[in-house]
Order: C-alpha cells, then structure tokens, then sequence
C-alpha cells in the first residue's frame, strides 16, 4: 500500500515536477547558447551584459527549484493530511504512518530528481562536468574511498529524510492548535531546530570524549588539522546516528498527532 501511496504521489505531482525541470534545463541550454553566441560571433558590452544576465537568470531557477521543491512539500503535507482533504485520507484502509511514510519517502524521491536536474542544468551552463571533480578527487584521495563515500551519502539521505520530517511534525504540532496554526508550526520548528543543533554538538563532542578521555582536546585539534576527508566518518557517525534517532522519533510524534489530535480546517 506504501507503494501504491507514493505512485498517487508522483502521479500528482508530475506535471508542475516536469515542467520546472524542463524550464531549469532549458534556461541552462538557452544559456551555453548565449555564451558561444557571444563568443564565436558577437563581441560587446551589450552581448557581455546580456551572457551574465542569462547566466544569472540560469543559475537563480536551480536555486528557485529547490525553494520550490520545500514549499510543495510542506504545502502539499499540509494540504492533504491537515486541511479539507484530510478527512478523505484518514478514510483510506491504510495505516497513519504509511501516510507519514509516503509522503517522506516521495519528497527524498523528488529531492534527488530535483538534485540531479540541477546538475544537468549546472553542467550544461559551465559546458564541464569536472566541477565536481576536485572533491570526487579529494575523496578517492582517502585510505578508504569506498566507506568514506558510502558514509556519506547514507548520512545525506538520512539528513534529508530527518529535515523533511522536521518540517512534518512542526506542522502537526501547529496545527493542533486553535489559531494561527502556520506561524505556530514556524514557531515549533525555530524552537525544535535550534535544540537539534544543540543536541548534534553535544553528541559529537561525547562522542570524541568517550573514546579519548585522556587526550580529548589534543585528538580534536589533531583531527581538524588533517583537513581531509578521512575525518568525515568519525563525524557523520555518531551525527547520523543523532539524526536516525530524531527521524524515529519526529515519524512517531506526528504519527501520534494525526491519530489523536488531528483538528482539522
């Protein structure tokens, strides 16, 4: 059923998805063009203004999908499970987590898609995918490429999956309220994720304290120096870790709310 939650998922947002993927591509195409124009054939001030007009134009739609990207997710969270449409969904025979899971796990789909749209788009204006060369160096530049990288990306997807659902139990708080349910949920979410930041340093730092008791700053400053990506596991770790635990726990409080305190426009 999760299955079939998240293809209704897709299905609805395929249009508005494929079109700002189409427009970012082909503003980045549109772009190259302007600058092999300029380069080839057409030498002035006014070609020059022009280029970086358009490569600013280019580069402000990646940006623009992504902050797209976050307000149709939390719109469309809202809209479905805590406004009129909500009363429909909490009427399919499926569980409340699967709703909660659908939605989390569609938006990291559309994340990565929007990610990788994003990178065409970058590519194509810079004519070069060696951009990303410098730190794919650095990282196979490491004793052990393969665990450094493999590290990496699961605390990516985990990070990602813990800030959607962040954003997720702020609404379902705010909205458990009588009034002024948005600004409620901003409140929620400034208040929650100024305490995570707190709690993920904390972590880290006991982290390093139970493992070098002895020599605890000393390992630090030793560490930080080496200012490679060796580093990265020792603290994406114990952080992702941190950030599996608050998915657990954000997943299961909203969860909570829409079963027993959904209040519903």
């Amino acid at each position: 059923m999760l299955g079939k939650l998240m293809k209704h998922e897709f299905k609805a947002m395929f249009k508005l998805y494929s079109l700002m993927y189409a427009i970012v591509i082909m503003l980045a195409v549109l772009s190259r063009l302007f600058q092999w124009l300029e380069k080839e054939f057409i030498h002035n001030i006014f070609m020059e203004t022009f280029v970086s007009f358009t490569e600013g134009i280019s580069f402000a739609a990646c940006f623009g999908a992504v902050v797209i990207w976050l307000v149709v997710t939390v719109l469309r969270f809202r809209n479905n499970l805590l406004k009129d449409e909500g009363y429909l969904m909490n009427t399919l025979p499926v569980s409340t987590g699967s709703l909660v899971w659908s939605k989390l796990l569609s938006s990291l789909v559309l994340l990565l898609l929007t990610i990788f749209a994003i990178f065409i788009a970058v590519s194509i204006n810079i004519n070069s995918i060696t951009w990303l060369k410098e730190p794919f160096d650095e990282l196979m530049a490491c004793k052990n490429p393969a665990f450094v990288i493999i590290t990496l990306v699961v605390y990516l997807l985990i990070a990602a999956l813990s800030s959607t659902s962040l954003l997720f139990v702020c609404l379902s708080f705010g909205y458990r309220s009588s009034r002024n349910r948005d600004l409620m949920s901003i409140v929620t979410y400034v208040i929650i994720y100024w305490l995570h930041q707190v709690l993920a340093v904390l972590v880290i730092v006991a982290t390093y304290a139970i493992f070098n008791p002895n020599n605890f700053i000393s390992t630090l400053d030793k560490l930080f120096a080496q200012n490679t990506p060796d580093v990265m596991p020792i603290l994406l770790i114990p952080a992702g870790i941190l950030l599996l635990v608050e998915l657990s726990v954000y997943v299961a409080l909203t969860t909570h709310n829409l079963k027993k305190h959904l209040n519903l426009e």
